[in-house]
């Protein structure tokens, strides 16, 4: 909840809060949550008394002025995984290799270039039946290459996250690409 206060507050998705940002996303309705936690950190006066944007670790210091480093490591991986779950979750998801590529770069952990399959579970991209089926392991600690990921999980991750209303779209810019392609190679018949 805290991580998608704060992004929800980086208006620009540059992983900090700007006044601009803070001020933008003021004019959007706010949820409870959001209200709580704004209360809880003192956004508003930090806001106020300095115009250097808020990173992440230190709009968690406001809230706890009492954590570690360690608890700030831990959070930074719970925001890489729900960021891995916003890729494939948010509503427009369209499959495409970019999407798939910053997922799975958010599930990758320690620089090992292969994902641990367990944090697709941690992230609640995949459940564990879901990893079973698709990855066809239940090791938890059995990790993969991206293109073992792409060619296993991709058809899988298109048909659970890509939306009715996606696909319509996807649908019509290929009609308007086919089309334009059509016009195009037709007035170039035309013109010779």
């Amino acid at each position: 909840m805290v991580y998608d206060v704060f992004t929800a507050l980086d208006v620009t998705r540059t992983g900090k809060i700007t006044r601009a940002d803070y001020a933008a996303a003021l004019k959007e309705q706010p949820t409870v949550e959001k209200i709580k936690v704004l209360r809880r950190s003192g956004m508003e006066g930090r806001m106020r008394r300095s115009s250097q944007s808020v990173e992440l670790d230190e709009f968690i210091k406001m809230l706890w002025p009492s954590v570690t480093e360690k608890e700030i490591a831990k959070i930074h991986r719970w925001a890489q995984l729900r960021d891995a779950w916003h890729t494939v979750a948010h509503g427009a998801f369209r499959g495409e290799d970019k999407e798939l590529r910053k997922a799975f770069n958010h599930l990758l952990m320690d620089g090992d270039p292969k994902l641990p399959v367990g944090q697709l579970w941690r992230a609640h991209i995949l459940s564990k039946y879901e990893i079973l089926q698709v990855l066809h392991t239940e090791d938890d600690n059995h990790k993969v290459t991206y293109e073992d990921f792409r060619v296993l999980a991709l058809p899988y991750l298109q048909a659970k996250y890509i939306t009715a209303e996606t696909k319509r779209k996807m649908k019509a810019e290929e009609e308007a690409k086919d089309a334009q392609t059509f016009e195009t190679t037709f007035r170039s018949m035309i013109a010779k």
